[in-house]
């Protein structure tokens, strides 16, 4: 299995994004290109995680990284739901992925804090900009 991604939903604010590979794999989720509607003109974009979803086969790990910086190192199966909070490390930086020893798919929920356009957000009448 080569390294897949691929967006599961893709909102002004939010992207869920799905990743599978096996080991040696590794990929970036590119915050300029692969979670940008088409609709969006992109700035300089903020993007924090706020949920991690994982399956690893029993020897695989995922290491999921954002300028040179380790977020997470994960094994097995497992969810992470920071409940107000979120991982707001490097969050100007792409999301660098490896795959080691087996095959492993992760799913990332992001939220799309800034810099997507002046229609990320809407207002409290409902208008977007």
């Amino acid at each position: 299995m080569a390294f897949a991604s691929s967006n599961l939903k893709l909102t002004q604010v939010q992207a869920v994004v799905r990743v599978s590979g096996t080991g040696g794999d590794t990929g970036t989720i590119d915050l300029d290109v692969d979670i940008k509607k088409a609709s969006e003109t992109v700035g300089t974009p903020e993007v924090n995680i706020t949920k991690i979803h994982w399956y690893c086969d029993k020897n695989s790990a995922i290491t999921i990284a954002r300028n040179g910086t380790t977020i997470a190192h994960l094994h097995g199966v497992g969810f992470t739901d920071w409940y107000g909070f979120v991982e707001n490390t490097e969050n100007t930086s792409d999301i660098d992925i490896n795959i080691s020893n087996g095959d492993a798919v992760l799913i990332l929920e992001l939220n799309k804090s800034a810099g997507y356009g002046s229609q990320q957000h809407q207002g409290a009448l409902g208008s977007l900009g």
